[in-house]
């Protein structure tokens, strides 16, 4: 439930960075839910469903968590790993954005 697309599906370098991104985004998904992003009876129709299905929104969940943390999570659990943050310092560096109310780099901030 916490592996990343590219290592369910066996695909390039399985192991990197990037997928234990997508592993916290998991874990701080589930942290501001109560719930997983994707669930299943069985292990074969998670993998299925965590490979071809869109990540949904924190706040599809909860209207209350703050748009920029959602973003902050829903960054980490890009399908494209290219798209996710590339280091755990700069998730950090994020997160610290967030708690400072700092406009964070998963959300940039609109012209208008």
């Amino acid at each position: 439930a916490y592996m990343a697309p590219e290592q369910l599906a066996g695909t390039g370098n399985a192991v990197a960075a990037y997928s234990d991104i997508y592993s916290l985004g998991i874990i701080l998904f589930e942290t501001l839910t109560g719930h997983r992003p994707f669930a299943s009876e069985t292990a074969f129709e998670l993998q299925r469903i965590i490979e071809q299905s869109q990540t949904p929104n924190p706040r599809t969940i909860d209207r209350t968590i703050p748009d920029d943390l959602a973003a902050i999570c829903s960054k980490c659990l890009e399908k494209e790993p290219s798209d996710r943050y590339s280091t755990a310092g700069e998730l950090r560096d994020d997160l610290d954005r967030f708690l400072r109310g700092e406009p964070v780099h998963a959300r940039p901030v609109s012209v208008g």
